[in-house]
């Protein structure tokens, strides 16, 4: 591939990319999260864009034919809300000494703490090559409009190769991830932990059981507009309890139920008939994988 049949773009909306485009840059392990339908959703809706502080800047590199090689999910942001990395300290230390902090350059999954790819290539372009030009497009990106600093969250192991090449420092967090380990029930799950977690987890189950509490399982296949009313409901009372505004809309939720229902299931909790609490997982299938986002009670 000749360098100078390669061109850098940038984007303020992902709807001027074809999802017909934009998809087959992901791995088959790539997850539900870079999905044209999840990205252009948030931007549709408003989570992401306007004045919410994340001003949507995707990285394209393109071909002299405007065929899509290869790309970065990138935001501008003014603040750091929504990125479960926390670097309010930096954010101070640039404020304490004068120098503004925000607006900086952000590649990741708008209020998504999930590893995955943030370089995408297409499956027909040289990965190296195109990495190393997103990167480079991202440094460039933070020159020449004074940015503080360029930010990349959660990339995949492989990606911080090129990362670190060209300058990046790492910044270690920690998660902990739940594995099946070919476990074929709960009962079997709970027979490798101790006698006392076995007893504790017991007492709590039956405990829920007492109040006479049944759960409904709701594929997002078969959801309907009520059950995401209702779900909204209860995922939005999490951040009023907590003096906070929810960072997706119901118009998120109810767009993302009928754009990619393949990726999500809804858990109802009812007692005595009446729903009381739900939680969304975001699944991919197959991966075997499962997120536990969001929940709520009323």
């Amino acid at each position: 591939m000749k360098q100078e049949a390669i061109q850098l773009r940038i984007i303020d909306a992902l709807s001027d990319v074809a999802e017909s485009d934009w998809n087959p840059l992901l791995a088959s392990d790539s997850g539900p999260f870079l999905k044209y339908a999840f990205l252009n959703a948030l931007e549709k809706t408003g989570c992401v864009g306007g004045n919410t502080g994340w001003q949507v800047a995707h990285l394209l590199v393109e071909d002299s034919n405007s065929g899509l090689l290869g790309a970065m999910p990138l935001y501008l942001k003014q603040h750091s809300y929504g990125e479960f990395v926390f670097d309010w300290a930096w954010a101070q230390a640039y404020e304490q000494n004068g120098m503004p902090y925000y607006p900086k350059a952000l590649s990741a999954i708008p209020f998504t703490p999930v590893r995955g790819p943030r370089l995408l290539v297409s499956p027909h372009a040289d990965k190296g090559v195109i990495q190393e030009i997103l990167v480079s497009g991202l440094k460039t990106l933070v020159t020449q409009n004074g940015l503080s600093s360029a930010h990349v969250l959660f990339p995949e192991n492989d990606e911080l190769g090129v990362l670190k090449q060209q300058g990046f420092m790492l910044r270690d967090s920690v998660q902990f991830h739940w594995h099946n380990e070919g476990y074929q029930d709960f009962e079997q799950y709970l027979a490798n932990l101790t006698m006392k977690r076995r007893k504790n987890i017991r007492r709590e189950r039956a405990a829920v059981e007492s109040h006479q509490i049944s759960y409904r399982h709701i594929p997002g296949e078969i959801a309907v507009a009520s059950d995401w009313n209702f779900f909204y409901r209860c995922y939005e009372n999490t951040y009023i309890e907590h003096r906070s505004s929810p960072y997706l809309t119901e118009d998120c939720i109810q767009l993302l139920g009928s754009s990619m229902p393949e990726n999500f299931h809804l858990i109802i909790a009812t007692q005595n008939e009446r729903p009381i609490a739900s939680s969304l997982l975001v699944v991919d299938k197959p991966n075997a994988t499962a997120y536990g986002r969001y929940w709520g009670a009323i």
